[in-house]
C-alpha cells in the first residue's frame, strides 16, 4: 500500500510532466464470436482465410491479437485492446469486415454470417497463457461439450446471469 509519506522521497515531480500526454493501458479481452444460428459454416479452408481477415481488421483497430481459434460455429480471440476504439466498435468492425470479405471473395461454401452478438471477458496478465492454450485446444474442449455449454460455463465463471435460453446476447445495434 502506498502512503502519502512515500511521496516525500521525490524531490521533484516535474520530471513526470512528460506523462501528461501519454496513454498507458493494458486491457486484454477474450472475445467469442458466433455464427448466425450457430450454423457450422467455418470449414478448414474458411477458417484460415477468416482468421487472416480478422487479424487484418484487429490490426486496423490497433489491437494486438495474441491468439485466435475456434470451431465451425464460433471463434475465440484473445487480444490487447487499442486505445482509440470501444470494445463494441472493434468487435462490430471485425465481424462486419470479415463477413463482407468472405461474401465478396466467395470464400465460403455456404452462406457465412456472424450472429448479432458476442461474448467478451476481461483477462489479467496471469491468465493470458491459460486462455491462449484454451483457444489453441478448441477441438479438444469440444469433444465433450457444445458451444452453448461452453458459453454457459464462461458466463457462470464471470458471474453473469443466463437468460432462459442459457446464454446472453449483446446486441450490436
Amino acid at each position: 500500500m502506498i502512503n502519502a509519506e512515500d511521496f516525500d522521497n521525490f524531490d521533484d515531480f516535474d520530471e513526470y510532466d512528460d506523462f501528461d500526454s501519454e496513454v498507458f493501458h493494458q486491457i486484454y479481452i477474450h472475445a467469442i464470436l458466433y455464427t448466425k444460428d450457430r450454423q457450422k459454416t467455418i470449414d478448414s479452408y474458411l477458417e484460415h482465410e477468416l482468421y487472416a481477415l480478422m487479424q487484418f481488421q484487429f490490426d486496423g483497430f490497433e489491437c494486438e491479437v495474441i491468439e485466435i481459434g475456434g470451431m465451425q460455429d464460433h471463434v475465440h480471440v484473445l487480444f490487447k485492446m487499442g486505445v482509440d476504439f470501444s470494445l463494441n466498435d472493434i468487435l462490430e468492425g471485425v465481424m462486419q469486415f470479415s463477413e463482407e470479405n468472405v461474401r465478396e471473395k466467395k470464400l465460403a461454401l455456404q452462406k457465412f454470417e456472424w450472429d448479432s452478438g458476442f461474448a467478451a471477458f476481461s483477462e489479467d496478465m496471469k491468465s493470458l497463457p491459460i486462455t491462449e492454450k484454451y483457444i489453441q485446444l478448441q477441438y479438444e474442449h469440444h469433444k465433450n461439450k457444445t458451444t452453448d455449454q461452453e458459453l454457459n460455463e464462461f458466463l457462470i465463471m464471470h458471474g453473469l446471469e443466463n437468460d432462459e435460453e442459457g446464454f446472453n446476447k449483446v446486441s450490436l445495434n
